[in-house]
């Protein structure tokens, strides 16, 4: 259904709720008989009137690119609405409509058409219910949208992509790994762990495992994760504020409802028609952070980061507001001024060798040497060959040099 066949829909049913909502303000005054169930009726349809209203709205706006709202509206509850409140206009307009004694008559029936009333209540509380979690849902997209651009989600399944089953095993082994995502120290140095790599070293792979690992392994009810992959020739700024918002916007989709605090921040920025002041995002980062027990920070690359001081400064904020809740991690090349920040910052440090290189890289290997639909039939020692060649070379540290230099092999001719 195209959003033009949404909208009519929309409007339709909202024209025909504000119909029967007028005949029953009439009925209750018109025919003698109990008014309660009529005044609950009546809200009814003013509750649906606002969330058409607003459904409306929102999808003139999004020129009908709201996901929620036209899924409920592809499986009929617009439909089922209409429906109802046809059958209620004609049942109700006979009864306004009749005088004399067919209006006495209309109200010595009232007893009959109370059962039938209640039905119907039912039934469009149910639809309101419906219509209004769509409207719940499109909303929240909407300001997660407008707050946060830079989809991470992208670059961390491109991440994953370069990576096989037991990549990075190594680096969830170790000690100082495991003390830090198990919270199994409170001291304040222990919230921060930098892994140190050189250039080549798998530096994002890892990043993409430890992700993956916190999510499979740490994530519960009350603990959050978010992340960010730093790429100055990526397509979205990658500015401060712009990082703080992406990290808002995940942790937001781990709870049930869009905090008050992010709701007042795009009321403040004119309902998406400016973004946040940086000062805001952070500001409404800290305060997103009550709603979490734990949190988990990751951070690729942050060689890459254009604005580092910031983002150092970022960290202390955090930190400060809530130390015992939070555990950061970063990864990087070692440059200078990023060695001396974290290092005031007493972090804990891991370094990648060449061990850990070598063997992500033959796990990595062997992967492709199984799946790859070319290259699994290939003899035990042509096998063998490649990946010696592949593990030994200089080459050996890029991830992403496999798929890029199969073709120099010769594959078996029949």
């Amino acid at each position: 259904m195209d959003g033009l066949s949404v909208a009519a829909s929309i409007i339709s049913v909202l024209q025909l709720t504000y119909s029967v909502a007028k005949i029953c303000h009439q009925y209750k005054f018109k025919i003698y008989a109990k008014s309660g169930l009529i005044v609950s009726v009546t809200a009814e349809l003013k509750h649906i009137a606002f969330l058409l209203e607003s459904i409306r709205d929102l999808e003139s706006k999004h020129s009908g690119n709201l996901s929620a709202v036209t899924e409920v509206v592809k499986h009929g509850v617009l439909d089922r609405c209409r429906l109802v409140l046809t059958k209620l206009q004609n049942r109700l307009q006979k009864d306004v409509s009749a005088t004399g004694l067919g209006k006495l008559k209309s109200a010595l029936l009232w007893p009959l058409k109370e059962k039938e009333l209640h039905e119907t209540l039912t039934v469009l509380e149910r639809h309101k219910t419906s219509l209004s979690l769509a409207l719940d849902a499109d909303t929240v997209y909407e300001v997660l949208r407008w707050l946060s651009t830079n989809d991470t989600s992208l670059s961390h399944v491109e991440a994953c992509g370069k990576r096989a089953t037991h990549t990075g095993r190594w680096l969830c082994e170790n000690e100082d790994y495991i003390k830090w995502k198990s919270f199994l120290s409170s001291v304040t140095h222990e919230t921060l762990l930098c892994l140190y790599g050189i250039p080549g070293s798998g530096k994002t792979v890892l990043c993409s495992r430890i992700v993956d690992d916190l999510d499979q392994n740490v994530k519960r009810a009350g603990v959050g994760i978010a992340f960010f992959y730093f790429n100055p020739h990526g397509k979205y700024n990658q500015g401060t504020g712009t990082v703080v918002s992406a990290l808002i916007s995940q942790l937001c989709c781990q709870i049930n409802d869009l905090p008050k605090c992010v709701e007042l921040l795009h009321e403040k920025c004119n309902g998406a028609l400016r973004q946040p002041r940086e000062s805001d995002v952070v500001t409404t980062f800290k305060t997103v952070m009550d709603e979490f027990t734990r949190v988990f920070l990751v951070f690729d690359a942050i060689e890459k980061c254009l604005e580092r001081q910031r983002i150092f400064d970022f960290f202390d904020l955090v930190l400060q507001a809530h130390p015992n809740k939070l555990r950061l991690l970063v990864t990087s090349q070692r440059e200078e001024d990023i060695e001396e920040e974290l290092s005031a910052r007493r972090v804990v440090s891991i370094e990648i060798n060449n061990s850990h290189v070598e063997e992500d890289i033959r796990i990595y290997v062997r992967s492709r040497l199984q799946k790859d639909i070319r290259l699994k039939s290939l003899p035990l020692s042509l096998k063998q060959e490649i990946e010696g060649t592949l593990i030994a070379g200089p080459q050996a540290m890029q991830y992403d040099f496999f798929p890029s230099r199969r073709s120099n092999f010769r594959y078996p001719t029949t």
